[in-house]
């Protein structure tokens, strides 16, 4: 048992590197994976600020319509109180 326990450590040691080859092309992979996924996350956030601008340019457009007609309608009422 001791003999073949012996004969494997060559092989054992050769394994041992290759793990560790495989360990750090995953660590590699883990950092682009990271990076990329940073990327996809701001272009996500440019996305939504941009649709958030759209959206606050419609409801000032519709604030700009809304304003007059109310205006107008406080003074008709005001000038019916007096």
């Amino acid at each position: 048992m001791k003999k073949e326990l012996l004969d494997l450590r060559p092989a054992l040691a050769i394994a041992a590197v290759e793990v560790a080859e495989v360990m750090q092309k995953i660590q590699k992979d883990k950092e682009e994976v990271e990076f990329k996924k940073s990327l996809v996350n701001e272009d996500e956030a440019n996305q939504q600020a941009a649709e958030a601008g759209k959206l606050r340019q419609e409801c000032l457009m519709d604030l700009a319509k809304a304003l007059p007609l109310i205006e107008s309608k406080v003074t008709t009422k005001c000038s019916n109180l007096v």
